[in-house]
């Protein structure tokens, strides 16, 4: 019985690696495989999401797809918000005990990426000094890793009373293997 968690995150030698386990005695393996393609943030770590029907072909393994709709950590206006990034749509339910908090979304076309940084911080000190928002409060959250991490990096010596948790902040290795 192997249990694979984050799939989505799993290196190409890795999938080989599992494949080669489960195809030496399909009969007899067992897999428990957790993830989610819309989670995939080690893409540029060389982590991919492969699709459920090719992993399904290449395991030799009789997988049923099993769905979950409930979200237990986030606000009903950030699931909500969330629906117009997904790569598989489906439903999703905010059922956490803060489902009702008043989150705040901040969506603006009309800032160039020249300024983001600059709006970034600018919210954050409006939301940690006029809002009086705690800052564990406070999520930031972007499409790449990479300007994520440099981003995290310059904020922190922009605000340097404020701890940042993020990209960036963790050494990970670039090795593909």
């Amino acid at each position: 019985i192997i249990l694979l968690d984050e799939y989505q995150d799993t290196k190409e030698i890795q999938y080989l690696i599992l494949f080669c386990i489960f195809s030496s005695r399909p009969d007899q393996t067992r897999a428990f495989i957790v993830g989610d393609q819309d989670q995939a943030i080690f893409n540029s770590l060389g982590g991919y999401a492969i699709a459920f029907d090719d992993f399904k072909q290449k395991s030799l393994l009789s997988i049923e797809s099993l769905s979950l709709s409930y979200n237990y950590r986030s606000s009903t206006k950030i699931v909500k918000y969330f629906t117009n990034y997904r790569l598989h749509p489906g439903p999703i339910t905010a059922c956490s005990e803060h489902k009702e908090y008043h989150s705040v979304v901040c969506y603006d076309r009309t800032i160039s990426a020249n300024h983001l940084e600059d709006e970034v911080e600018r919210l954050i000190r409006h939301s940690l000094y006029e809002q009086r928002i705690r800052p564990e409060e406070i999520c930031i959250i972007g499409p790449q890793w990479q300007s994520l991490a440099a981003m995290t990096r310059r904020l922190m010596s922009r605000l340097p009373e404020c701890s940042f948790d993020g990209p960036g902040m963790i050494p990970f290795g670039r090795e593909l293997d």
